[in-house]
């Protein structure tokens, strides 16, 4: 985000369940969690970023302004648009991130 001003924010598809949870557990520092998940992606238009093929709501913004918060980092973002596909269930996380499913499961 701070090279490229850019992000994309993301509601995975529920066949995304597992990559989810497998991305949570572990760091990308070093690791290409995409690869490693086997997880599909496709291009956004007018960015750079890639997004999974299987996702429910896309949520494209560019970066106004970095504010260090504590320990962490605040980016304050302005949303150029929104990209959804209401054919796929979105993920959401239950229990405090313990499980990613569908709102409505069944």
């Amino acid at each position: 985000m701070r090279e490229t001003g850019k992000v994309v924010v993301t509601v995975p598809g529920e066949s995304l369940a597992g990559a989810v949870m497998a991305c949570g557990a572990s760091t990308g520092a070093e690791t290409d969690k995409a690869a490693a998940n086997n997880i599909e992606m496709m291009a956004v238009e007018g960015s750079d970023i890639q997004i999974p093929a299987d996702t429910r709501l896309a949520m494209v913004a560019t970066l106004q302004q970095s504010v260090e918060v504590g320990d962490h980092i605040l980016h304050i973002c302005q949303v150029d648009k929104f990209l959804g596909d209401e054919d796929k269930k979105g993920l959401y996380a239950w229990n405090g991130f313990g499980k990613v499913a569908p709102a409505a499961e069944g």
